[in-house]
């Protein structure tokens, strides 16, 4: 509990806190959330972790009696004159820091996407890609090659020598060899 008005704690005395308690429990401050109600003035700051071991980490370093602004009301004092806000230099704790370690019910884990999954997503699709291309290049290979393969006939002249028989060379001389090209 701090000393004023709930109305002398704005936007900027709710960030310079945020931002003091991130810093002190070394967790970014997107993960800090602070809620200031009556009662004096009742300052309530949310840390969110995504397992137990990180919590008892935070824990560790907001309570460490070297280091950690919650460890004593000195501690908390000096983080708070440290600002550059003159509400919060002024505040007067009035009650000693206390830190609790709540599970929340329906914790989500990070909304951030694994890189190495990530990696053999793009590895899978690219593959795939190459793989359809290559079957597409291979069908398409393969339908010009039959459609090139036709029966073909060669009609060659035979060379005839002369004959006295006239019936017999006209016979001799309109010889066809067929060959099949296939």
């Amino acid at each position: 509990m701090l000393s004023g008005t709930v109305d002398q704690y704005g936007d900027a005395e709710r960030t310079a806190l945020r931002n003091a308690v991130a810093a002190n429990a070394r967790v970014p401050p997107a993960d800090v959330t602070i809620e200031i109600t009556a009662a004096s003035v009742n300052v309530r700051s949310l840390i969110a972790t995504y397992s137990t071991a990180a919590a008892a980490t935070v824990q560790a370093a907001i309570t460490n009696p070297a280091t950690g602004m919650m460890a004593s009301t000195a501690a908390l004092r000096a983080v708070l004159q440290a600002t550059s806000l003159p509400v919060l230099q002024q505040a007067t704790i009035v009650s000693a820091p206390t830190v609790k370690t709540e599970i929340a019910p329906s914790a989500a884990p990070p909304t951030t996407t694994d890189n190495s999954t990530q990696g053999i997503i793009i590895g899978v699709a690219v593959g795939a890609s190459v793989i359809v291309v290559l079957a597409v290049c291979c069908v398409v290979f393969m339908y010009k090659k039959i459609k090139g393969k036709k029966a073909s006939t060669i009609v060659r002249a035979i060379p005839t020598t002369t004959i006295a028989n006239p019936v017999a060379q006209a016979s001799a001389t309109t010889g066809v060899e067929m060959k099949d090209a296939i």
